[in-house]
């Protein structure tokens, strides 16, 4: 519940500030984005992820929100990384900025920590027991949490090495 409760506040006290912040540079109220209806895009990508939650369990629910939470904190990280200062005209400065700060990368950690934690008690064999009867596993497989941090490692170890920022 505190875990829940802590994602919840980072979402209303730093995110939607943040995006109403960029708004209103942008020329767009508060009242504006209120009232304003929802596009479709993102009427689906909430409706994915409240089916998610609704039909699978919290694992389900916090990897559909996933991209989000932890998804914009490594793209800040990243571009930060790969380009130092971002130049003060890129319409994306405040963003990315807030998304690489301590406090966000702080919320990221704390998702990914907790996304591990969820994790860890509930994708067992029973979980997937046709999965894990029917894929056999390779010599010194590693469990799929460690396969998917090889991965997500060897795609930024890539784009490092491309080094294709907005911002560069």
């Amino acid at each position: 519940m505190r875990a829940a409760h802590r994602g919840l506040a980072a979402i209303l006290d730093v995110e939607m500030d943040l995006h109403v912040r960029l708004c209103a540079g942008w020329g767009i109220s508060a009242q504006e984005l209120e009232t304003t209806p929802e596009h479709k895009a993102t009427i689906a990508y909430t409706r994915f992820v409240l089916d998610c939650g609704m039909a699978g369990d919290l694992l389900d629910l916090h990897v559909a929100l996933a991209p989000c939470v932890i998804g914009y904190a490594e793209m800040a990280r990243n571009i930060v990384a790969g380009c130092g200062e971002v130049p003060a005209a890129h319409p994306y400065r405040q963003w990315i900025a807030e998304y690489a700060g301590e406090a966000y990368q702080a919320v990221a950690a704390a998702a990914r920590q907790h996304l591990a934690e969820l994790a860890e008690r509930v994708m067992t064999e029973q979980r997937f027991p046709n999965y894990v009867q029917s894929s056999p596993k390779p010599a010194g497989s590693k469990p799929i949490f460690g396969r998917w941090r090889s991965m997500r490692a060897e795609v930024a170890r890539r784009v490092a090495l491309e080094r294709r920022w907005p911002c560069c």
